[in-house]
């Protein structure tokens, strides 16, 4: 994945965010999580570069990864760009 602000590329950057990621990349808001939970989330958004954003898509529904944190919690998965 090579995206700098000269050559961004959506679809190299898409990834399927757990709807608590979304949430902490859209918002900053940890407020629903349990602590392990938040700790985990908090970890892994901070990873993300500066410019990360949501989009507007559920991308799926199922018990696949979350591409941020890894969780496998079933739900669903919306866009993030990083």
């Amino acid at each position: 994945m090579n995206n700098t602000a000269d050559t961004f590329n959506t679809e190299d950057a898409r990834r399927e965010a757990c709807v608590d990621c979304y949430i902490a990349v859209a918002n900053g808001d940890y407020t629903g999580m349990d602590d392990e939970t938040a700790e985990r989330v908090a970890a892994a958004v901070a990873a993300l570069p500066p410019f990360a954003t949501v989009g507007d898509d559920i991308t799926a529904f199922g018990t696949g990864p979350c591409e941020v944190c890894g969780s496998r919690l079933a739900g669903s998965r919306h866009e993030v760009f990083a």
